[in-house]
């Protein structure tokens, strides 16, 4: 009885063939993934999925690439593995539509958002939602006064459709929340290697390697660049990724210009061997080829290299400066450095618009989203 009750339910259309068309540069385990979400999503719990040799007859690919695509759906918890029997549609309990999306963001659930950058970005989630008829629920990651960090299966386990995630830097955090089944969008940060998934992010390294372009141009040989650190939701000091794919673009036009990059001149902090950003500065312009031109992410070491410069004799505005979009347009440095600017408003508005086609369409491949940038040079004085 129990056998009988244990057997696979047999795949009711055993000869569909594929009717996603394959995009010339997609790739290949993305389409898979497509078309077995196609082909089986709207299939009862418990029906059995053809073995991989199988699949990859029925779609022309390898079987190495069948596997990806199962692995990816199993890590989603779209389809589960049962050792000696074979893979099967999840038995999970389908999730009741609300009409909301959520957003879940690393900061503290506990004090109020002042980020001129996440405001913007919330803003334009929030008005691209609400002009679709749905609303949007706010979570944050941390919580200071409990002590405690939200577990991603807590987050989806809220009463959302799908879930928008900002500033987030755990690739592992965004395995566990796939597993739950719902559409994951992330912002800022992206992992497509281990958690395929939609993304809207900078475009870092393209942005980077254009400024460096000009300023090799214009005669620049030693850049220096300035990056920065954060916080993950983890207690681990590390480099931002943005600030690592800038400094990635910075290399690239060294490298296309047939000239070897000013490694000397490229740091991330924290600095360990000086003690303060000003011990960095004398240290940097005491070499004997000190930089005549700087990348500076956000506000980074800015009021020190202005301070630096004037100690010296020097005017900043007479020393080529390009500064990311998230510096104080207020300082006078920065009216007069090269700004990359981005539109942080619209990149919100992209992500709800890529969620909301995310929730029309849920068979759609995994796409990263690069954010338009333009950069701002000052006038000559």
């Amino acid at each position: 009885m129990n056998a009988q009750k244990d057997r696979p339910k047999p795949d009711p259309h055993p000869h569909l063939i594929p009717s996603i068309p394959m995009v010339a540069g997609a790739k290949k385990h993305e389409w898979v993934r497509g078309m077995i979400l196609e082909r089986y999503s709207a299939m009862p719990a418990g029906t059995a999925i053809p073995p991989e040799i199988e699949l990859a007859g029925v779609f022309g690919v390898s079987r190495v690439t069948v596997a990806r695509a199962l692995n990816d759906l199993v890590r989603e918890g779209i389809l589960a593995r049962h050792q000696g029997r074979g893979t099967f549609i999840s038995l999970r309990p389908k999730r009741v539509a609300t009409q909301c999306v959520g957003v879940l963001y690393s900061h503290d659930a506990s004090q109020p958002i002042i980020d001129p950058f996440y405001r913007s970005i919330l803003a334009g989630i929030q008005d691209t939602l609400i002009a679709a008829d749905y609303s949007m629920t706010l979570s944050g990651v941390r919580h200071s006064r409990l002590g405690n960090i939200l577990t991603p299966e807590e987050a989806t386990a809220k009463p959302v459709d799908g879930l928008i995630v900002i500033n987030i830097m755990n690739p592992e955090y965004f395995v566990r929340l796939l597993r739950a089944g719902i559409p994951i969008l992330g912002v800022e940060y992206h992992f497509e290697a281990e958690a395929p998934t939609d993304y809207v992010v900078q475009d870092c390294e393209a942005s980077a390697f254009d400024v460096a372009k000009k300023l090799l141009a214009m005669g620049h040989r030693r850049i220096a660049f300035f990056g920065h650190a954060t916080r993950n939701i983890n207690p681990v000091m590390c480099p931002d990724q943005n600030s690592l794919e800038r400094l990635a673009g910075l290399r690239r036009a060294f490298q296309s210009a047939g000239i070897a990059p000013s490694e000397d001149l490229f740091f991330q902090p924290p600095h360990p061997h000086w003690s303060s950003h000003e011990a960095l500065l004398r240290h940097l312009f005491s070499l004997p080829l000190p930089p005549t031109a700087a990348f500076c992410e956000e506000n980074g070491n800015l009021p020190d290299l202005a301070q630096f410069l004037r100690s010296q004799g020097r005017e900043p505005h007479q020393f080529p400066l390009c500064v990311t979009s998230g510096a104080d347009v207020q300082s006078e440095l920065v009216r007069a450095a090269w700004r990359i600017v981005e539109d942080w408003t619209e990149m919100g508005r992209i992500a709800a618009r890529r969620m909301l086609a995310r929730l029309q369409q849920p068979a759609l491949a995994p796409e990263t989203i690069k954010l338009p940038w333009c950069l701002e040079v000052p006038a000559k004085k």
